[in-house]
């Protein structure tokens, strides 16, 4: 799971203890990039929130600049500051891990993209854009104009993605949620309250058997097996059941009832929100 936060020109920047709420839901490192009117500028590798938000305030007042944030929690090529979005649009391996590198255009990713060819120092975001999007950008001329080339994008990433351009236009891919005029792609931007989910002994403590089954630290695969014994089918489609799986039956994020459309209640006897 991780988070980004795109802001439009023309709107104000998120306040520093909202993006701090991001690096603290997000915390393996952090980037941004932001457009000068020629190329896209992109820094990232921040492993501490106090170093992004002295790059930030350093930028000055960027209400009238496009700027796309990224905040990490990592899932593949491990927890390095190469690692860390924005990324350029580009094949060249040097220029992905860069910390510090201009481009035509920038892109940053929400989600987990299966299948692609990762490794130690390879994420599965780098590996999708060396591999597919800079291809379909060779192929297509200009990939965010080209409908076809845009829906290659959207049928082959299955998650989130923003682009920035050197005049500032973002383009977004999948589902973001609009805040203050700020598009964040999922609600780990807010504070989120512990919600009890109903569940039955049974399914509960079937989760907690995987959990008790690993003897080192789970992988991606054991936390994909967690999240399918737990009983909601929202959290198949959940942001981050991958982050609060461990905590069943509790709900660590308000994105799952935002984004699965959950009903929430008032329950007398618990004197808790419930989630049916």
């Amino acid at each position: 799971m991780r988070i980004i936060v795109a802001k439009p020109a023309g709107v104000q920047c998120p306040s520093l203890e909202t993006l701090e709420t991001c690096f603290n839901s997000n915390p393996d490192g952090a980037g941004l990039m932001w457009a000068d009117g020629d190329q896209v500028r992109i820094i990232k590798g921040f492993m501490e929130f106090d170093e992004f938000a002295s790059t930030l305030k350093a930028l000055g007042d960027v209400t009238n600049t496009g700027l796309v944030m990224h905040f990490r929690i990592t899932t593949h090529g491990g927890t390095r500051p190469e690692c860390c979005h924005p990324f350029p649009l580009t094949d060249d391996d040097a220029a992905l891990r860069a910390l510090d590198i201009c481009a035509p255009l920038g892109v940053a990713h929400n989600g987990i993209i299966t299948g692609m060819d990762t490794d130690a120092k390879t994420s599965d975001t780098m590996a999708y854009i060396r591999d597919v999007l800079t291809p379909l950008q060779r192929m297509a001329g200009d990939l965010l104009a080209s409908d076809d080339a845009m829906g290659v994008v959207e049928s082959t990433v299955g998650s989130k993605l923003a682009f920035l351009e050197p005049d500032g236009a973002i383009t977004t891919v999948g589902d973001f949620i609009e805040d203050n005029g700020v598009f964040y792609s999922n609600a780990s931007f807010k504070p989120a309250p512990r919600v009890w989910r109903p569940t039955t002994p049974q399914s509960a403590a079937s989760a907690w058997r995987a959990f008790d089954e690993w003897d080192d630290e789970p992988t991606d695969g054991d936390m994909f097996d967690l999240i399918a014994r737990l009983p909601y089918a929202s959290c198949a489609s959940c942001d981050l059941a991958e982050e609060c799986a461990l905590d069943c039956p509790y709900c660590s994020s308000e994105s799952e009832a935002e984004y699965n459309s959950i009903v929430d209640y008032w329950d007398d006897d618990e004197n808790e929100v419930m989630a049916c």
